[in-house]
């Protein structure tokens, strides 16, 4: 049984975003966004600034950057408040689990009124359940650091981030174990300051990225280097319960793999409104061309319920594979997308039901300069309806169940999942230690799928196999964990029906897959221990 799988026990984001994983541990998989396989998009995390190009996956590079991952950096938010609270937090986090999983994170924040300092560590090794990730090495599969400072004086903000991510692992290749060596250093420096009412800001990213595969699947085996800078300038000016904003930015990629290709673009935005309606006009500029974009947002209270719709046009540069490895000729240097959403929810006392829909339209002539008419789907569409409620006071039931188009370019041949989820909580030894519980219930069907992502090169692939049947999955992942005072220990199973099946000697099993070059998953127990401190 050849299947995708979104476990959603421990991976589970918000907006619709959840990871699509290629083992238990974190090391590898994809993003799953609204229904919709992402690539070829910036993301942020913890004010860094990270390039899409060849980094998709938030989740390899620990739970602090997972923790924090979003499409946009948060901005004027807190950044001129100050930090009554002097108290120095300190943590540590320590797994073990079957594979040889062994993760190790800490943290600390040093923080007086006016500075807040912090530095956060990650590391994982894990050979996979068939040693399909040893690297033949004593160094780690995945190591990050993440170091940041901020201070606030008299109106101004000032802040610095800088992190380290150095992934060195194998990853399988058909019968071969292949070889990842991903660098990243990546830096933030920005500024803040408030006059009057108005704000601000002053962002300055800069990205190195050194890339080196060694697998069927890359195309290209020697070391690939990525240097990207982003400058932003960003204005907000209040006005009677609105906001006038302005934001000018400006990006340069270059990428080295014999020859340097280099690529430059702009963004000039202007937008107004507030958390209820807000309209937002821009222009993307690249290669002598002025395209322009536009974003509209509405929420409305009617009655008991609440009522939200998007609409998006933009731009972005191709993914730079097209252009370097698969048709040089591509004079076409940019793609649109256009995006529309609508969600409505209702909230009583105990919880909230909601539905929403979700609309995607790639751009045509692009895809048909790429594929010619292979292509059969550039809409894709999802429906999502959810329902969480708390029950028998400490006890709640999250219910959600997915539908969408699963021919699209991104859908990974999903057509519909169902995932039900209980956890409840009680206190034991007079009060002293708080014992949390946790069961997930997924069940996932397929329809034809026409793509899936090359995990190397991180683009929509044509399948030439078929990698799915008609039987439904389904996966259920267990927890539970006792916490006194700032200990926690916890117990963690992944596919539990796997587990069952194996210790029953049953052959069969519950073997999950992505897809022919990728390993069962198996199943995964974890424990883990996690201690935070005050000063």
């Amino acid at each position: 049984m050849r299947l995708l799988i979104i476990v959603l026990s421990s991976f589970i984001y918000g907006n619709n975003l959840s990871s699509l994983p290629f083992d238990w541990s974190g090391q590898f998989g994809l993003f799953n966004h609204q229904g919709s396989l992402l690539w070829n998009n910036d993301w942020y995390s913890k004010s860094l600034f990270f390039d899409g190009t060849w980094s998709v996956y938030p989740t390899m590079y620990g739970d602090e950057i997972k923790k924090d991952f979003n499409f946009s950096r948060t901005k004027h938010k807190d950044i001129f408040g100050k930090n009554d609270n002097q108290e120095n937090d300190s943590y540590f986090k320590y797994d073990q689990g079957d594979y040889l999983l062994d993760r190790f994170s800490c943290g600390i924040i040093l923080k007086t009124k006016r500075r807040l300092a912090s530095f956060n560590g990650f590391k994982r090794t894990y050979s996979g359940n068939k040693n399909q990730y040893a690297n033949n090495s004593y160094q780690p599969q995945q190591q990050s650091y993440v170091f940041s400072y901020k201070s606030n004086e008299d109106q101004q903000n000032i802040g610095f981030t800088l992190g380290h991510f150095d992934t060195y692992s194998g990853f399988p290749d058909g019968t071969e174990i292949g070889l990842i060596d991903n660098q990243i250093i990546t830096s933030n420096l920005n500024w803040g300051n408030k006059l009057l009412t108005s704000y601000i800001t002053l962002s300055l990213d800069q990205f190195y990225q050194k890339y080196k595969t060694k697998h069927t699947l890359s195309s290209y085996h020697k070391s690939r280097f990525l240097i990207r800078k982003n400058f932003e300038l960003d204005l907000v000016l209040p006005t009677n319960n609105q906001n006038l904003f302005a934001n000018i930015s400006h990006n340069s990629r270059s990428i080295n793999i014999d020859t340097t290709v280099n690529l430059k673009w702009n963004n000039y935005l202007i937008g107004y409104g507030n958390d209820s309606t807000k309209i937002i006009f821009s222009i993307f500029h690249l290669s002598n061309k002025f395209l322009f974009q536009t974003s509209l947002d509405f929420k409305k209270k009617i009655g008991p319920f609440v009522a939200k719709i998007n609409y998006d046009i933009d731009y972005k540069p191709i993914h730079p594979y097209y252009v370097l490895f698969l048709n040089e000729n591509i004079t076409k240097k940019e793609i649109q997308r256009k995006n529309a959403s609508a969600l409505i929810y209702y909230k009583f006392k105990n919880g909230r039901i909601s539905s929403s829909f979700y609309q995607i339209n790639d751009e045509e002539e692009f895809w048909s300069m790429i594929d010619g008419n292979t292509v059969n789907n550039l809409v894709h569409r999802m429906l999502s309806l959810d329902y969480s409620s708390i029950i028998f006071n400490n006890t709640e039931v999250k219910l959600k169940y997915n539908i969408q188009n699963s021919d699209g370019l991104y859908s990974g041949g999903i057509k519909n999942w169902l995932e039900i989820g209980l956890s409840s909580n009680f206190k034991v030894f007079d009060d002293k230690m708080m014992i949390n519980l946790n069961c997930d219930f997924i069940q996932l069907s397929y329809g034809t799928n026409k793509r899936t992502l090359n995990p190397i090169e991180m683009v929509p692939d044509l399948n030439s196999f078929d990698i799915y049947d008609n039987n439904p999955v389904n996966v259920i992942n267990t927890s539970i964990s006792a916490k006194v005072n700032n200990f926690i220990i916890s117990y963690e199973s992944y596919n539990f029906i796997d587990i069952i099946y194996n210790s029953i000697n049953l052959n069969r099993g519950n073997s999950v897959y992505y897809d022919p070059t990728i390993p069962d998953l198996g199943h995964q127990t974890i424990i883990s221990i996690k201690w935070a401190f005050k000063d």
